[in-house]
């Protein structure tokens, strides 16, 4: 199974929203295959110094950052 975190910042975040959107059109035609994590940052702060993230959202494949 296929893990996939999106980090983003708030559900204010438009961009975050949007990628949301679009990960949840993906994910439904892998029904089953993919695990979809959603993580608010500003929650959990540590996921931006684990992953080295600069800008959200961002998105985590099976532990690896990938955008």
């Amino acid at each position: 199974m296929i893990e996939l975190e999106i980090l983003s910042t708030s559900l204010g975040c438009s961009k975050c929203e949007h990628a949301m959107k679009v990960i949840r059109k993906v994910v439904a035609k892998y029904e089953g295959k993919v695990h979809v994590i959603e993580t608010d940052v500003t929650e959990k702060p540590e996921k931006l110094i684990e992953f080295k993230v600069m800008s959200t959202p961002a998105i985590i494949i099976n532990g690896k950052l990938v955008f």
